[in-house]
Order: structure tokens, then sequence, then C-alpha cells
């Protein structure tokens, strides 16, 4: 059901799928996260931002064409510093979406993800202490869960492993 409804969604192309997996010790996977966003409003602003590029052009081109004689000149030459100002302009907003786009998928998911990450190796290599990274209601939210049960399943076999050496330490002895 899981590979269905994965390879379903994948299907979409403005999803992106993001999968992080851990090997353990012995070189298999210990721990995979897929975690998927969807960035259907970013692909509609820059979709907007080529509209209104191409509305600005069209719309300098027509003004070009009105004007006459040496006055057509003068107009070419404005429109042309028009229509640079409003590419740089565009180039500008664009970067700036892509750059947004890029500070909030790194905040809401690459930086938490290596939290996690982090503390998932680290109870792998047994320092049960570690801090579970906190965060909303969403996927990131279920995957603290699971660390969170990781980590005591990682405590309660510590606490059996001392318990058995101290019984084997009292059989030895006796």
């Amino acid at each position: 059901i899981f590979d269905e409804a994965l390879s379903s969604e994948m299907a979409s192309d403005s999803l992106t799928v993001t999968e992080v997996t851990i090997s353990g010790a012995d070189g298999q996977p210990w721990a995979t996260a897929v975690l998927f966003r969807d960035l259907s409003a970013l692909i509609q602003g820059i979709e907007a931002a080529q509209q209104a590029s191409h509305a600005a052009t069209v719309a300098v081109h027509g003004s070009v064409e009105a004007a006459l004689g040496s006055v057509r000149q003068a107009a070419l030459d404005d429109a042309e510093h028009a229509r640079n100002l409003s590419i740089a302009a565009i180039a500008g907003i664009l970067t700036l979406a892509v750059l947004a786009g890029w500070l909030m998928l790194r905040a809401t998911t690459f930086t938490p993800l290596r939290r996690f990450a982090s503390a998932m190796e680290r109870i792998g290599d047994g320092d049960t202490e570690v801090d579970i990274p906190q965060t909303g209601a969403d996927e990131m939210a279920v995957m603290a869960a699971a660390l969170e049960k990781l980590r005591e399943s990682a405590r309660q076999l510590d606490r059996l492993r001392a318990e058995e050496a101290a019984n084997s330490r009292r059989r030895q002895e006796e």
C-alpha cells in the first residue's frame, strides 16, 4: 500500500521527495525517512512573474510602434531602457522568490532532517541522552515520536544488558 501511494504521489511535477537513509553498523539500512513537500505555490508564483514579464514586453513593444520619426527613435531608446529595467526587476523578484523558497525549505525540511539524522546516529552509537528535535504537528512530529520510541527502546536494551551482566557476574562468583 505504501509503495503504491508513494509512486502515485511522486507523479506530480510540483512535489519534491526527500529520502534520508541511515545505515547501521552492518551496512544495512537502519532508519529511512521519506518526506514530501508540495512546491505548487512557488511554481505558481514563478509562472505569474513570467506572465508579468511577457505583458511588460508586449506593452513596451506596442508603445514603440506608435512613435513616429525622431520621436520614434527616442521612444525606442526609452522602451529598451524600460524593458531592461523590467527584466532586471523581474530577475530580481524571481531571484528573491527562489531564495525565499530555498530558505523556507531549509528551515522547514533540511535543518530538521539534519537534526533528526544526528540524533539517530547518536542513539545508534549508544547515546540515549540525546535531545530529540521538537517540531510542529507535521511529518517531522511523527518522526520525533518514532525517534523518542527508538531512544526508549535503546535505554531499555541498555538496562537489560546491564542486568544480564550483573546476573552473569553473580553466577560466576557463585
